[in-house]
């Protein structure tokens, strides 16, 4: 399978949009679940307990989902490394 330059400036291109959103949308996650923790008295127990659970887990899929998006993105700054390195060498063989 061949993938062209395009592609993978393409791929790129979508992955750090996901990051991006991925970022705002746990950035939002954690001001509902600040909130809700401070604003939450030690009468509701069960509620403050679950905001510090979905805190907790909210954490912890952004960490690995963005570890995933920055291995996504260095293996395609690889493949486009690669490609041009390829080209380069192409380019010295015809003028060679």
């Amino acid at each position: 399978m061949s993938i062209d330059l395009r592609q993978i400036v393409w791929m790129r291109s979508q992955w750090k949009r996901f990051r991006h959103i991925l970022c705002m949308c746990t950035g939002i996650a954690w001001l509902v679940c600040c909130a809700g923790i401070v604003l939450l008295g030690h009468e509701d127990l069960p509620i403050l307990l679950s905001m510090i659970f979905m805190l907790l887990i909210v954490t912890g899929l952004f960490l690995y989902l963005f570890w995933m998006t920055r291995r996504e993105l260095k293996s395609l700054d690889r493949q486009a490394i690669e490609l041009r390195a390829q080209a380069v060498r192409a380019e010295g063989a015809r003028a060679g």
